[in-house]
């Protein structure tokens, strides 16, 4: 029997971490993050209930939080939550029509 030498292969798909589980990219946690405060206005979460929220590791969801604060999608309260900043305007009142004086 000779001997085979293959070719080189390309290996396709991204190296599992010693979890055992793969970490999803960043730009997709940042998607994810920003569809669940689309989808339930006035949430206001901190770090940690946004990972758990999300299925993310707490590392990756502050890395995705701090480019949602960056870009100015997500606001940061003094209470370490998060929020979208036109959530807090409407429930402060400034996002309320005109009132008519009767």
């Amino acid at each position: 029997m000779g001997t085979h030498i293959g070719r080189a292969t390309l290996n396709r798909f991204p190296p599992v971490p010693a979890s055992g589980r793969s970490e999803p990219a960043l730009p997709r946690v940042v998607d994810r993050i920003r569809a669940e405060f689309q989808e339930m206005p006035g949430m206001r979460l901190t770090g940690e209930q946004v990972a758990r929220l999300c299925g993310v590791d707490r590392s990756r969801c502050a890395e995705a939080l701090e480019r949602l604060v960056a870009i100015r999608y997500l606001e940061l309260a003094e209470d370490g939550s998060y929020s979208r900043p036109s959530d807090v305007r409407m429930s402060r009142g400034f996002a309320r029509g005109k009132q008519v004086k009767s």
